[in-house]
């Protein structure tokens, strides 16, 4: 199991890259960083990328509202370019809050959107003609529905592995099966890795498995200065989804497990990098 850090995003940045950089200089293996109504998400990893080359890189999470599919796919792809295949792509559907309240677009159909946004992502990631006959995001779009020039299109750029790992925050129990179904792993946030119910999941019937599908566990610095987690990793202890504040008092930081369903061995390889 690694160690995880989600990063600050409720203060300055640069100041939360440079704990970030402490934090993998002691052993932190991943770095996720929120999105919520703050800084762009992928804007940030672009930064850490090339700032923290010797961790893994994830959004927690992006949402999968207030961007088109095609662009959640180009982002992850130029991130996954930018990590030299380090990066995997966290996608959650946020809440109507936001998603209406900030982004002006209806809270609909999670479920479906999210299954539909995973399909046309790994179309654009392999490199072929995006075209998509969903529900939600038909691609190109119907010429009922706009100016009928629309054709299907490619990426220019050469994503340089055609399955980047995809991470869903699955909390009900549709999302927990929809996500064994379809994604690499789901997230869970206010967990410990000793929860059943956040270490991985059946296909079929969204059933869990045990602990040991658990690939990561991190927790949130916004509210804790150093997370126990980090600091005494065996003695990793989260209560009732939290893990002890150490910082004199503060309030307790939230945890989150990340969950495997699919291993890498049934993704297929990366491809090389061209030097011309």
């Amino acid at each position: 199991m690694r160690i995880g850090l989600l990063i600050n995003y409720s203060t300055d940045f640069r100041t939360a890259a440079g704990e970030a950089e402490v934090f993998a200089a002691k052993g932190v293996e991943l770095l996720a960083v929120p999105e919520a109504y703050a800084f762009d998400a992928p804007s940030q990893l672009g930064y850490l990328a090339g700032r923290i080359p010797s961790v893994s890189l994830t959004t927690s999470v992006i949402p999968i509202y207030s961007r088109t599919p095609a662009l959640i796919g180009m982002t992850a792809a130029t991130l996954d370019y930018l990590t030299d295949g380090r990066f995997s792509l966290g996608l959650g559907t946020s809440g109507p809050q936001v998603i209406e309240g900030l982004h002006g677009v209806p809270y609909h159909a999670p479920l479906g959107r999210t299954r539909e946004v995973i399909e046309i992502c790994r179309t654009v990631w392999t490199g072929a003609k995006v075209t998509h006959s969903g529900r939600h995001h038909p691609l190109p779009l119907p010429a009922d529905r706009g100016t009928g020039l629309g054709k299907p299109l490619a990426l220019i750029s050469t994503p340089i592995r055609p399955d980047i790992p995809i991470l869903v925050a699955a909390l009900g129990p549709k999302n927990v099966e929809l996500t064994a179904e379809i994604a690499d792993g789901g997230s869970r946030c206010s967990s410990r890795p000793s929860d059943s119910a956040t270490s991985g999941a059946s296909p079929s019937t969204g059933a869990v498995t045990p602990a040991p599908n658990t690939l990561a566990h991190w927790t949130s610095t916004h509210r804790c200065r150093w997370p126990r987690t980090v600091r005494d990793h065996p003695a990793m202890r989260p209560s009732s989804g939290t893990t002890p504040s150490t910082s004199g008092g503060l309030p307790n930081a939230t945890s989150t497990t990340v969950w495997r369903v699919r291993t890498a061995s049934t993704r297929p390889p990366r491809r090389s990098r061209s030097t011309s």
